[in-house]
């Protein structure tokens, strides 16, 4: 079985990703108050847990897997709006807590929180998807390309 860029990706994924995000996972559960929301907890599972399964898929069905790491993210950005639209609903009442308008919170939410969770993901689908059907690499073109 030959070395491809989809399994450099995919064991990019299982050596950086799935690490990274269960340190994240743990640590924002640690973070919780003693009875959150539900949805704290459907964010954490969503955003983080599944995307273990994901990316050990790739390694046998790398579509799948790209697909399921994408929708996962997809998912998860659709939490944090609601979640911030719930948080604009509530604070309303008292606007002067309110620091920016409903779109500029939501944008800045998730671009806040995309930093951290959602970039290597979507790097990571992206890149199955780009590399699933690339052919082999060879060694002689590894050293070729690190010119060895």
């Amino acid at each position: 079985m030959k070395w491809t860029r989809l399994r450099t990706v995919s064991f990019l994924g299982t050596v950086v990703l799935i690490p990274w995000d269960l340190f994240m996972a743990f640590g924002y559960t640690f973070s919780f108050p003693s009875n959150p929301p539900i949805v704290e907890k459907l964010f954490v599972w969503i955003t983080f847990y599944m995307t273990v399964p994901a990316v050990l898929i790739s390694w046998r069905f790398p579509r799948l897997g790209a697909y399921w790491i994408l929708l996962d993210t997809a998912i998860s950005v659709l939490i944090v709006a609601a979640q911030r639209l719930i948080w604009y609903v509530e604070f309303r009442q008292r606007p002067y807590e309110l620091a920016h308008s409903l779109p500029v919170a939501i944008a800045l939410q998730i671009f806040y929180v995309g930093a951290f969770f959602w970039a290597g993901k979507l790097l990571f689908g992206l890149a199955v998807l780009r590399f699933r059907r690339a052919k082999p690499v060879s060694p002689d073109q590894v050293n070729a390309h690190l010119h060895l």
